[in-house]
């Protein structure tokens, strides 16, 4: 009997998920592995809201993958060593992954100069980051030339269905609750009242979202209009898909909601420039892309003011009110998060 491993990552659902999608074909049965990694130097630590969400997410995958058969196995540690160890424990004839494009995809090119049975597969983005270029042949700097060739040249592949049945290999897995990524102190019922991480939760916002805040959607700039998605954490998670964002909004028919159709997916557009320059700058997280900033006369900020800025008590209303709501549900709306994020830095110089 054939095994096919699948690493999931940044990818947690069972629906148009190209590399589970993949593994079912190739073999008899399927083995699924998440590996929490906080030793490789290219993994970037989660914050505490993240792995409160990362823990509900899991629990919730795990749940579905066992519904249709398959179990979840969970390894912590590099996936440098776990994934091939894990390879040699389940005999896995092909091993399958999502590609990531910031700086643990050399992660992945290591795994696949030691796994020639590795294939990586193209599922969390609408584009690959490589194949848009400017007229000049380098890569895009600026939004709506990047957008606009993108539309020329690209119509999205419909979503893959999620498979009718997993058959699953199991392996010795850790416990999620030994992970201890939920809070020792119970700060999260915020969280846990806003939020509902996982596939089926992902799709729900979704759903609400194109009945209610599409059609609000030029009101987007109001904080205190739900015309907002909130679908980032789960496209950050790889709960939902940008496809199956992309063919839901397409699919409204609702006259007010359509006029807001083409601006929100210039949105989830904004969110594949993003990764266009990840992938082409991926030391963006400590060098400034305009290198005029490098002079900048940064100072070590006054105590007092970061300490009023991390609770919200500036003075300023709108910035106390995102930094509260911040705290209070682990997110913040889009615009206050601008112009809190334009006061905290130049006008308290944090």
């Amino acid at each position: 009997m054939s095994v096919s491993l699948v690493w999931l990552r940044d990818d947690l659902r069972v629906a148009d998920n190209p590399a589970l999608t993949a593994a079912l074909a190739s073999a008899d049965s399927v083995a699924i592995v998440y590996v929490l990694d906080e030793v490789s130097r290219e993994a970037r630590p989660l914050g505490r809201a993240s792995k409160w969400w990362l823990h509900q997410s899991l629990t919730a995958l795990a749940s579905d993958i066992a519904k249709l058969g398959g179990h979840l196995i969970l390894r912590s540690g590099s996936p440098r060593d776990v994934i091939p160890t894990l390879v040699n424990e389940l005999g896995a004839t092909s091993v399958h992954w999502s590609k990531r494009f910031g700086g643990t995809r050399n992660i992945d090119a290591d795994l696949k100069l030691s796994l020639p049975n590795a294939q990586s597969h193209h599922g969390s983005l609408l584009h690959e980051p490589w194949s848009l270029v400017s007229g000049a042949g380098t890569p895009f700097k600026v939004f709506t030339p990047f957008w606009k060739t993108y539309l020329a040249n690209n119509v999205p592949r419909s979503p893959f269905p999620a498979p009718k049945a997993i058959p699953g290999v199991t392996a010795p897995s850790e416990s999620l609750e030994s992970w201890n990524l939920e809070p020792e102190i119970p700060w999260d019922a915020g969280l846990s009242e806003s939020w509902t991480p996982g596939e089926t939760g992902a799709h729900a916002r979704l759903n609400d979202f194109l009945k209610r805040g599409l059609a609000l959607y030029h009101r987007r700039d109001e904080p205190a209009v739900p015309a907002t998605s909130r679908l980032s954490p789960h496209l950050r998670f790889g709960e939902i898909s940008p496809y199956q964002i992309w063919h839901a909004v397409e699919a409204v028919t609702d006259a007010a909601a359509r006029k807001n159709a083409a601006k929100f997916l210039s949105e989830v557009g904004w969110r594949e420039f993003s990764f266009h320059q990840l992938f082409h700058n991926p030391d963006i997280s400590t060098r400034n892309l305009r290198s005029d900033f490098d002079s900048f006369p940064w100072q070590a900020p006054n105590p007092q003011l970061l300490r009023a800025g991390r609770r919200g008590e500036t003075g300023v209303s709108l910035v106390d009110a995102g930094m509260r709501e911040l705290w209070a549900t682990g997110t913040m709306h889009n615009r206050v998060r601008m112009v809190t994020a334009s006061f905290l830095i130049k006008n308290l110089g944090i």
